[in-house]
């Protein structure tokens, strides 16, 4: 049974935890820096210290409790588990700091159903939806994935530039490719939204 298990294709595009340990064990101390550099800024929204958050993330990717694609950059990767890590905090902290209060005014436009409730949670899926297929779209190219994956990390001039170890022109360039893809993407986008 386990065999079978083994030969799924849904195994065959996981890594297994002998095989994380073995690329977490090979990264350089530029790509660990960059990691823990993220792991701070990640950090900062929920008060916790960047290594705790980069050491669970591994611990959990070394337990197999988090599943690694194996074609996927592996960088991006171990952020996408500190990203879920602080969203988990912030969810909890959240819960325990604020009662939900709909303030009157809310309650009026919620009356209009235009702006309802449902229609909200259908635009946020949009959004989720959109993203998803931006992730899909820059997936192929590791310099773009790396330019979203820092400028979602709220990286911007100089700092951004230092951050890719990039020269002016080549982030310039990095950053027009990005352009490029997502207005492809708005486009189909728009596409979509006037044949329905």
């Amino acid at each position: 049974m386990a065999a079978d298990l083994a030969d799924t294709p849904r195994a065959a595009d996981t890594l297994d935890p002998a095989e994380v340990a073995e690329i977490l064990a090979g990264l350089s101390a530029a790509e660990w820096q960059v990691l823990h550099r993220s792991a701070s800024l990640l950090g900062r929204r929920v008060h916790l210290p960047g290594a705790d958050i980069l050491q669970e993330a591994c611990l959990r990717m070394l337990q197999g409790k988090r599943r690694c694609r194996r074609h996927r950059p592996f960088r991006r990767t171990i952020t996408g588990v500190m990203r879920s890590l602080v969203s988990t905090e912030l969810d909890a902290l959240e819960g325990e700091r604020r009662p939900v209060i709909v303030p009157p005014e809310m309650i009026d436009q919620w009356a209009d159903e235009t702006l309802s409730p449902a229609k909200l949670v259908v635009e946020r899926q949009a959004d989720i939806v959109m993203l998803d297929r931006l992730a899909a779209l820059i997936d192929d190219d590791p310099g773009l994935v790396t330019l979203a994956d820092a400028l979602c990390d709220g990286l911007h001039g100089e700092a951004l530039r230092q951050h890719l170890g990039l020269a002016e022109k080549e982030l310039a360039t990095l950053k027009r490719r990005l352009a490029r893809r997502i207005a492809d993407l708005l486009g189909e986008y728009r596409r979509s939204q006037h044949c329905d």
